[in-house]
């Protein structure tokens, strides 16, 4: 007698509804960025959303131990800027992906923005690819602009698929 567990590999994690969206950033350095960051915030308290905003100063470690303190919260989803020396290290980079991977197991969605461990590809989002150009052309003129410049730097690879995704949205 009893409950008795047929196949095991068929369950899949709950997902977390907590409406906490943690945020990892490097750090803001201008008003732009400010306003930046202030729209996120409004943008997802009109969600219902509650923003845990983190900043990791572009230090490895503290980047390892934002991630272990806030696993102690039940977090919707991870929006994670990792820094450039993080991910260049091999021992930080594979902590990081494991931290994630828990994460993932149970039930957060994560992102990573510009940068991800190796292994993490699938959850890299690039400010700078065709989608991304195009869901943010899309958003600026839903909010009623018309006159749309986009500035960045110029080292980036794949400046073009932005352009083709900015020229996408205003086509339409």
């Amino acid at each position: 007698s009893g409950t008795f567990l047929v196949d095991s590999s068929k369950i899949e994690s709950p997902r977390i509804q907590s409406d906490l969206v943690g945020l990892f950033i490097p750090e803001f350095s201008s008003d732009f960025h400010t306003d930046l960051l202030l729209e996120l915030e409004e943008g997802m308290m009109e969600a219902g959303k509650m923003l845990s905003i983190n900043f990791t100063r572009s230090e490895p470690e503290r980047e390892l131990k934002l991630l272990r303190t806030i696993a102690r919260q039940r977090l919707e989803a991870l929006i994670f800027v990792p820094s450039p020396l993080t991910i260049r290290s091999e021992s930080h980079s594979n902590t990081m992906r494991r931290w994630v991977q828990r994460y993932v197991s149970e039930g957060t969605q994560v992102i990573f923005a510009d940068l991800c461990p190796r292994g993490s590809e699938n959850r890299l989002v690039s400010i700078d690819d065709e989608k991304a150009g195009e869901l943010l052309t899309q958003q600026l003129i839903a909010k009623g602009h018309e006159n749309i410049a986009f500035v960045g730097p110029a080292k980036l690879h794949n400046s073009l698929e932005r352009r083709a995704g900015y020229e996408k949205a205003l086509a339409e």
